[in-house]
């Protein structure tokens, strides 16, 4: 499932999520972090056979960061829009 979530989607997941929660410390460098992850979110280079390629869509597979982001985004996902649908119904 996580190879359907869209970059910029998760991306500013993470960010909302690194702005809003209070219990992540002051110290933490939410910009260089940010950074970092849209690095690895928008320039994943695999291999097939003796040929590259360059994943344009989705989160990168075999990045070890790909299933906690995909989580975090998920969950967010969840809490926010699918919850908010069952909770009226329940």
């Amino acid at each position: 499932m996580y190879t359907n979530i869209d970059a910029t989607l998760g991306l500013n997941t993470i960010h909302e999520i690194l702005s809003t929660y209070e219990s992540i410390p002051t110290n933490f460098p939410k910009e260089f972090f940010l950074l970092v992850l849209e690095t690895i979110m928008n320039n994943n280079i695999f291999s097939f056979g003796d040929t590259y390629w360059l994943q344009i869509n989705g989160t990168p597979m075999g990045t070890p960061a790909a299933p906690l982001y995909s989580i975090i985004t998920f969950g967010h996902h969840e809490n926010t829009s699918i919850l908010q649908i069952i909770i009226t119904k329940i």
